[in-house]
Order: C-alpha cells, then sequence, then structure tokens
C-alpha cells in the first residue's frame, strides 16, 4: 500500500523500503511479550527500524528513511536535541534498543535498490508526502484489522467521467430553469470561458469573477473538465471559513451526493494519546473524489508532522486543488503557503484554480529589506476580468466612515432605510450589540456568526432566503462569515470598515441578481465603539493608502493596487515566522526541523481556539449520545462537524471548571448547559451560571 501511494509521484520503492522496515523493532523479545500478554508494556518499537536504515543505507538516503520510520507513530522529529529535545532523530539514532535482529526473515532485512530523487523543489515537502504515504498505510492496514465494516466502506466511489456526467445533467437542469437575466448570461460565459480552459495543460490559473458571477460552478466545471482531460484523480476544493463551508459542500452534494467528502480541522487528535488509538482511525485521508475543506486543513497539514494530520498528503498528488477566496491566504504565511502551491504543481502534477472576485496581487517583488518569490500564475481563464467586472457592477460603494456611529444610531439609520438590509461588522462581539440594538424595532430580526453551529447558520439561512423571496422588510447582523459562498441578495447593505476586499465581498450580497431598477448601496461606516481588531489593520491601512484616488473601488485593477500596497507594506512579514526560509535553508543541510515548523505554522495562532459540540437537534442528540470509544467513526465525525462551534481555549477550561461543557472523549467537548445556546443568536457567553432545567437532570 505504501509503494502504491508514493508511486503516484515517482518515489514507491522508497515507502516500499520504509514500510519493510518500520515495525523491525516488534521482532523483539520485549515486544512479543508484550503480544502474548502484556499489552501494557511500552516498548519503542520505531528506533530500531530507523537506526537500522540509518545504518544499511547509504547517505542521504539512509536518515531519510530513518526518518520516516522514526516518527510512524510520534511523528517527524527536529534533527538536533537543540530544537527537539529527547525525541529528535539524532538523538533517537544513538539511543540502545532491545535485540530484535535474531528473529527478523533475512528477506526482509535485505535493502532495496532506491531511485536517486530527481531536482526536488522542495525536499521537505517531498519527505512529508513519503511519510504521507507510510503512515496511511500504516492507518489502512490497522483499520482493516480492528474495523472490517469501515475498511470495506472506502474507495468505492464513481469516477471522474462519471461525476462529470452527473454535473453535466445538473447544469442542464439549472439552465433549463434560469431566467433569461443579464447576470445569468453573463454566469454562462464565465461557465463556458472555464471549460475551454479545461483542456489546457496543467498549471496554476486564476478565475477572477465578481461575487454573484457563479464561480462556484463554474471552478468545478473547470475542474473536472480537466480532471478527465488529463487524469487527475480527485478535485479539492479549499475555502477559507469553516463557518460558511456547510453551504458549498451542500451545493456539492446536491449534485454528487456522498461523493463529497467535507473536512474541518474541528476533532485534532492527539497522535501520541494511546486510549486514542481506535478513535485516529476516524480521521480522513482524503480518498473521495471531491474534498471540501479548509484553507486551514489544507495549508496546515502541508506543514504539519504528526500522522493524523499528513496521511493525506499523498493524495494531493495528481489533484485539481481550487482555492477559493483566495485572497483571504495569512499574510504572515504568504511565502511559505506560495512555495508549497508551487512545488505541488511542479513535483506532484497538482492543478491549481485560484478564484476571487477580489484576486490578489501574487506577482514576485523585490525590496531593500525583503523579497516576495510570488506564484508561477500560467493564466487567467476569464478573458477580460476588467470588463466582465463593469458587466457585473450592481452596486454603489457609499463611503461614510470618517463619521463615527453607536449601535444606536447605527441601528436607527438602518432602519430609516425601510428597505430589507443586511448590516456586516467585524467581530462577534458587535455583531451580538447590534442585533441588541436593533431588537427595540417591530421587524423581523436575524443574527448570524460563528457562535452557531453550521446546522443552526444552514436553518437560518434558508429562512432568510425564503422570506426575501417573499419580498418581507427583514434585517440580518452578520459578522464577515457571510462575505463568502452565502447567496443572499439584499436592497440595501451596510459594511463596517475593513480591507477593501472584505468590502467587495460584502458588496456581493446586494443587489446580487441586479433585479433593482438602480443599483444597491453598499454604505461604509465606522463604530464609535472599541478599537480596530489588530488583524484588520494593515489591510485598513492599505485601504487608506489608495482610497482618495480610487476611481472604481470594485475594480480587478484596484484590487490589484490595493493587495500590492498591503504585501508590500507587509514586506518581511509575509515570512513572519521565518519559515519559508527555515525549510530551504534545513533543506540545504538535510537538517529539517519538522516539528518546530508544524508548532510554528498555525493560521489559527497556537490553536487558540477549540471545537465544542451543540446538542442543537433531535439528530445532533442522538449522534452525540453514540458517541464511544468503541463506536466513533470518520462517519459519525462529519456529521458532528456541522454541530460544532469554536470557542476560545480560555472560554472553553472556564466552562470545564463550571460543569457547562464536558469532555466525552480527549479533545472531544460537549456544552452540557444547553441554556447557554439560543436559537436567536447561537452560544451566548452572558449566561454562564444561569441552568435551565435539563441541564441539571442525571
Amino acid at each position: 500500500m505504501a509503494q502504491k501511494h508514493a508511486k503516484v509521484f515517482g518515489y514507491g520503492e522508497w515507502t516500499y523500503q520504509a514500510a519493510l522496515w518500520h515495525d523491525l523493532g516488534k521482532y523483539s523479545s520485549a515486544f512479543q511479550e508484550k503480544l502474548a500478554g502484556d499489552p501494557d508494556k511500552k516498548v519503542d518499537h520505531s528506533t530500531a527500524g530507523a537506526r537500522y536504515a540509518y545504518q544499511k543505507t547509504p547517505e542521504p538516503y539512509g536518515t531519510i528513511l530513518a526518518w520516516l520510520i522514526a516518527g510512524h507513530h510520534a511523528g517527524l522529529a527536529d534533527w538536533s536535541s537543540a530544537d527537539g529535545g529527547q525525541s529528535a532523530l539524532k538523538v533517537r539514532l544513538q539511543k540502545t534498543v532491545e535485540r530484535w535482529e535474531d528473529n527478523a526473515p533475512e528477506a526482509i532485512l535485505r535493502p532495496q535498490a532506491l531511485r536517486p530523487p530527481r531536482t526536488i523543489t522542495d525536499p521537505a515537502l517531498w519527505i512529508r508526502m513519503l511519510f504521507s504515504s507510510l503512515v496511511d498505510a500504516d492507518f489502512l492496514d490497522t483499520e482493516a484489522f480492528f474495523d472490517t465494516t469501515q475498511s470495506q466502506m472506502r474507495g468505492n466511489y464513481p469516477g471522474i467521467q462519471t461525476l462529470l456526467d452527473t454535473f453535466n445533467h445538473y447544469m442542464r437542469s439549472l439552465e433549463k430553469n434560469a431566467s433569461d437575466t443579464h447576470v445569468n448570461r453573463l454566469r454562462k460565459n464565465v461557465l463556458q470561458q472555464s471549460i475551454a480552459f479545461a483542456s489546457r495543460e496543467s498549471g496554476i490559473y486564476t478565475l477572477t469573477v465578481p461575487t454573484g458571477g457563479g464561480k462556484t460552478l463554474s471552478s468545478m466545471a473547470y475542474a473536472l473538465h480537466h480532471a478527465r482531460a488529463h487524469g487527475k484523480r480527485r478535485i479539492i476544493y479549499v475555502i477559507p471559513y469553516t463557518s460558511i463551508i456547510e453551504q458549498n459542500a451542500q451545493v456539492y452534494r446536491n449534485i454528487f451526493g456522498d461523493a463529497v467528502i467535507e473536512h474541518h480541522s474541528q476533532f485534532a487528535l492527539d497522535d501520541e494519546s494511546p486510549e486514542m488509538a481506535r478513535t485516529k482511525l476516524a480521521s480522513e485521508n482524503w480518498d473521495a473524489p471531491i474534498i471540501v475543506t479548509t484553507t486551514v486543513q489544507f495549508f496546515e497539514s502541508l506543514f504539519a508532522n504528526k500522522p493524523s494530520r499528513c496521511r493525506k498528503l499523498h493524495n494531493i498528488a495528481e489533484s485539481v486543488v481550487i482555492i477559493d477566496e483566495v485572497q483571504t491566504l495569512p499574510i504572515p504565511y504568504l511565502q511559505a503557503i506560495t512555495d508549497k502551491i508551487n512545488a505541488l504543481h511542479k513535483d506532484y502534477a497538482a492543478t491549481f484554480l485560484l478564484c476571487s472576485a477580489t484576486l490578489p496581487s501574487f506577482e514576485s517583488f523585490a525590496l531593500p529589506e525583503s523579497a516576495f518569490y510570488g506564484l508561477n500564475i500560467t493564466d487567467e481563464i476569464v478573458a477580460d476580468p476588467e470588463i466582465l467586472s463593469k458587466s457585473l457592477r450592481r452596486t454603489h460603494i457609499q463611503w461614510d466612515h470618517t463619521t463615527l456611529r453607536s449601535y444606536d444610531e447605527l441601528a436607527e439609520e438602518i432602519i430609516a432605510g425601510n428597505h430589507s438590509a443586511l448590516a456586516v461588522v467585524n467581530t462577534r462581539d458587535r455583531a451580538r450589540k447590534l442585533y441588541d440594538a436593533l431588537l427595540a424595532y417591530d421587524l423581523p430580526l436575524f443574527h448570524l456568526s460563528a457562535n452557531m453551529c453550521g446546522e443552526h447558520r444552514s436553518r437560518i439561512i434558508k429562512e432568510i432566503r425564503i422570506r426575501l423571496q417573499q419580498k418581507e422588510h427583514i434585517i440580518v447582523v452578520s459578522t464577515n462569515l457571510i462575505e463568502a459562498g452565502v447567496d443572499l441578495d439584499f436592497p440595501l447593505l451596510w459594511r463596517e470598515l475593513a480591507g477593501l476586499d472584505n468590502i467587495a465581498q460584502a458588496a456581493g450580497r446586494c443587489n446580487r441578481e441586479g433585479k433593482l431598477p438602480k443599483p444597491g448601496t453598499v454604505t461604509i461606516f465606522t463604530l464609535a465603539e472599541g478599537s480596530t481588531p489588530r488583524y484588520l489593520q494593515p489591510a485598513i491601512n492599505a485601504l487608506n493608502d489608495i482610497y482618495p484616488d480610487l476611481d472604481d473601488p470594485l475594480s480587478p485593477e484596484a484590487f490589484h493596487r490595493y493587495f500590492a500596497t498591503l504585501y508590500k507594506q507587509a514586506g518581511s512579514n509575509l515570512d513572519q515566522k521565518g519559515i519559508a526560509k527555515r525549510e530551504i535553508d534545513d533543506s540545504r543541510q538535510f537538517k529539517w526541523r519538522f516539528a518546530t515548523t508544524a508548532t510554528d505554522f498555525q493560521m489559527i495562532e497556537d490553536g487558540y481556539t477549540q471545537s465544542v459540540l451543540i446538542p442543537y437537534d433531535e439528530k445532533a442528540r442522538q449522534w452525540i449520545d453514540n458517541l464511544g470509544i468503541e463506536t466513533i467513526t470518520r462517519q459519525l465525525l462529519r456529521k458532528l462537524q456541522r454541530y460544532s462551534i469554536n470557542l476560545p481555549k480560555p472560554l472553553v477550561e472556564r466552562l470545564l471548571r463550571e460543569r457547562e461543557i464536558r469532555e466525552v472523549l480527549p479533545g472531544i467537548f460537549i456544552l452540557q448547559n444547553t441554556h447557554l445556546y439560543t436559537e436567536s443568536i447561537g452560544f451566548d457567553e452572558s449566561k454562564i451560571g444561569i441552568m435551565d432545567a435539563d441541564s441539571i437532570i442525571i
């Protein structure tokens, strides 16, 4: 299995050798005693194979194989004790191990002929890909022993041609029922251009389409046609926000059914926790033909060192990767991320499609103190993004951000518009306060934020959509989770001052279908209370730099200028933690710091949040009741993702102390006091300490 995984990118014999030797330590008498009746006996069985590979294989092959073998349970280590302490590979290779050679078959001990690595763009990524191939095979083999039912369920997916036929049937039905509007004609044109481009060679392409231009379906059309034309194995759809990924995944599930796997980052399991051995079998390896995941899950995995996070990597090879809302890639890691995209395309035959209504400038540049190496973009799919932008323009930006407003003043202005309106603010706390201010008015009012689980948000969005279609006068308050992929259509929109990309994304929810007699109004405002969130300040600074002479703030040229300014202002902060430089330096010396890099590359800093499951409805309560060490499966965790919210870890610790939540399995928390979760706003921190009757019944 390990050989088959790595054969896709040309190194099957490497992982075959690693797989043969990865458990050599189990031939020791100590491990045999463990099997024979002492299951609690602790035996290091990984070091033996690593030492043998290091001694019997020429350098640097021996060191590379040793890294894979030594880390197949604990993870890829740092090379030296200066970085990795006693778990460092250099220390492990000097460790005395139980004698095992007497019991090992001679055929297993014979070294295989290893093909010298051809020119590798990114040696650190290459080792992670080999490691992925080894540990996924190990996981799958263990799963086949422990859980034959789950093992037999793998791989029974339709092929790319079948999925393309299904997609084409869906699109014909959609087109047949679509009204003949200007917007729909433009969407059809984008779709046709995407399909026409699919026959082009594998590359890194961009799709610049204004919000509401149909890029969700056009990007999938490109991916499926390209996969068929070039023999790609799967489509991986990457989107930044866990909070709205459910909608996009549901769009694809409506078309493709169970061929779609939705993979978030909520349940990060401890690889070294022995009581979680069975639970780890539920982690994903992306073996389905269509994966919908988050940028956090995708890119953190490319820098990970733990087996459960790395096992999926080999399945990125020969895939089509769609990165939607690519403008949200985090600035502190941008150099490291773009390096990996370039390497995945060049060395692993992955085709990338970067989608955005506000496409950044990924061109390289050099400053006196720093440089950005950029992306090797192959081409843009849309023939003329500027013309398309003007053709799809349905809003007018009203800049009123120099006036400071209180929540009550803003609420009064929103109501005075006398039309349905959407107000988008920068934080969950501000959404709650504006919602409270609007409660004074007798109008249907809705709240959307990441304090609501995915299933809850989906139901609220569905109700909002129905009411808008029925021409009801409603008000919606939301955080920026509504700015990507949520196809709602308001005549009036209010957006708190943020980056130009946020403003444009919000504007895509205003007059989305172009049915108003004149452009919809998007008002940019500033709240008097509170300071600008720190993460938004660089974006606002870049906007202020180009704001005075913005002739057309929603044009591709404006976004190009905005992102070029933003990235140049960031300078060396494009590699804030030095990860990109470290990967290059370590590769020159063959002394990698895998564990250090995995710790440093955290797009959600320091694991600041923790997922908590919400018993939101009867289905959720039933699935939560089924959670147990003997019954947990990938399928169950997938279902429960729609019933989770992320809370700051200090808050989770407080909730645990006060018995508002409970930990049913290591790393899996459940809301115990259901009084803290309301239908109107979701999780309500202000109600901590107030118990409802159901929560105190034992």
